[in-house]
C-alpha cells in the first residue's frame, strides 16, 4: 500500500539521522579528548566546535539528512520526485492569503511554545540567540529558507502524496506527527504537530508545494527577525546599563516589574494572541473558499480540455488496435485488520524510535 512506504521511508531516515547525530558526536567527543588533534586542527583554521555550531553546519544538516536520504531512497525505488510535488499555479491571491495567515498564527504558537518551555527547555530559542554574531541574511538562509524547502520537500511533498488516497485528516494528522517527531525536540513537538497539520492543509487546499514552502518561510524568518533584533536591543541595554554603572549611579527599585505589572502585562498579551488568533480563524476561512473556487475551476478546465480531445480523436481507428493501459497499482491482499495493525505498529515503531532519542541517547 502506497501510504505504508511513507512511513517505512520515515523509519529509514530517523535511522539515518540518527547515525548522523553519533557520527556528529564521535567527532567531538574525540576531538575534546585529543587537544593535540584540536590544537593542529585549529592551526589548520579549523575549529570542529565552532563549525558545528555555526549557520553553514544547519544548513548542511538540512541538506544531509533530508534531501540526500530522499534522493537515496527515490533511487532505490526508481522514482522522480516530480510527482510527489503538486504544483498548481498558486496566484497572487494565495500568496497574500498564505503570508497573513503566517504571521497571525504566529502569537498562538509563540503561546504553545510558551507553555512547553514550562517542562522542557527551549533549545532552539537559545541556540538563535548563540548564533546573532552571525550576518542576518545568513540566518534567515540556514534557518528559514534552507528548512523551508528541506522539510515542505519531504514531508509536504513525498511523505504527503503517499496518503493522496486517504481521508484528509488521516493525511493531516500522519503528516503533523511525523513533522513533529523528526524535530527530535519534546519542547517543539506540540507547536510542530499544529504546524504541519496548517502546512499539509495549505498544500492540499492549494494543490501547489509552494503554498508550505512559503508559509514555512515566513514562519521561521518572522521568529528569526524577532529574536534577532531583540538580542540587539539587549545588548544595547547592557551597554546602557554598563556606562551608568560606570557613572555612579544606580537603577531605581521601580526599573525592576513587580509581580502585578508581569501579570497586568501576560494578560493584555493574551488578550491581543487571542484576538489575532480571531483574525487568522477569520482569514483561513476565507484562504478555504478561495481555494474552493479555484480548484473547482481548474478541475472544470481540465474537464473541458479532456473533452475537447476527445473530438479530435478519429472514429475510424481500426478495432484490431490495442490501446495500452497503465498497470494498476497491486493491492494489499491483506484483510483490512491486518493491514492496520501494520500501520498502527509502523507508527508506534516511530514513536518508540523518537521517546528513545529524546530520553535515552540524548
Amino acid at each position: 500500500m502506497e501510504h505504508r512506504r511513507g512511513l517505512i521511508f520515515m523509519l529509514f531516515l530517523m535511522f539515518w539521522f540518527f547515525g548522523f547525530m553519533l557520527l556528529v558526536s564521535f567527532v567531538l567527543y574525540n576531538t575534546a579528548l585529543q587537544p593535540a588533534t584540536n590544537k593542529v586542527l585549529i592551526a589548520w583554521g579549523i575549529d570542529v566546535v565552532a563549525v558545528v555550531s555555526s549557520p553553514w553546519f544547519i544548513i548542511f544538516r538540512q541538506l544531509f539528512v533530508l534531501l540526500l536520504p530522499l534522493g537515496i531512497w527515490l533511487g532505490i525505488h526508481k522514482e522522480k520526485i516530480n510527482p510527489h510535488l503538486p504544483h498548481m499555479r498558486l496566484g497572487n491571491t494565495n500568496i497574500v492569503y498564505i503570508i497573513a495567515l503566517s504571521l497571525l498564527l504566529q502569537p498562538a504558537m509563540m503561546a504553545v511554545s510558551g507553555i512547553t518551555s514550562i517542562f522542557f527547555p527551549n533549545e532552539i530559542g537559545e541556540m538563535v540567540l548563540s548564533l546573532t554574531d552571525y550576518p542576518y541574511l545568513l540566518l534567515i538562509l540556514a534557518i528559514a529558507v534552507t528548512p523551508a524547502i528541506c522539510e515542505e520537500v519531504v514531508f509536504r511533498g513525498y511523505i504527503q502524496s503517499t496518503y493522496k488516497n486517504k481521508a484528509f485528516w488521516t493525511m493531516a494528522l500522519i503528516n503533523g506527527l511525523l513533522f513533529a517527531i523528526m524535530h527530535l525536540n519534546p519542547q517543539q513537538f506540540p507547536y510542530a504537530f499544529i504546524m504541519g497539520i496548517i502546512f499539509a492543509y495549505m498544500v492540499h487546499a492549494t494543490r501547489s508545494i509552494r503554498a508550505g514552502v512559503i508559509a514555512h518561510f515566513v514562519m521561521n524568518a518572522s521568529q528569526i527577525t524577532l529574536m534577532y533584533f531583540f538580542s540587539l536591543m539587549v545588548e544595547r541595554e547592557d551597554i546602557s546599563a554598563e556606562i551608568t554603572t560606570t557613572s555612579g549611579y544606580t537603577a531605581s527599585a521601580g526599573a525592576v516589574p513587580s509581580q502585578i505589572e508581569m501579570i497586568v502585562t501576560f494578560t493584555i498579551l493574551g488578550i491581543i494572541a487571542l484576538a489575532v488568533t480571531v483574525l487568522a480563524a477569520y482569514v483561513f476561512r476565507l484562504f478555504v473558499l478561495h481555494n474552493r473556487k479555484r480548484v473547482m475551476a481548474y478541475e472544470q478546465k481540465i474537464k473541458a480540455a479532456m473533452d475537447a480531445l476527445e473530438l479530435h480523436i478519429t472514429p475510424d481507428t481500426p478495432e484490431t488496435t490495442e490501446i495500452e493501459t497503465p498497470e494498476e497499482i497491486p493491492q494489499s491482499t491483506l484483510p483490512k485488520w491486518a493491514n492496520i495493525t501494520i500501520d498502527v505498529a509502523l507508527v508506534l515503531a516511530i514513536v518508540a524510535l523518537y521517546v528513545n532519542f529524546i530520553f535515552v541517547i540524548r
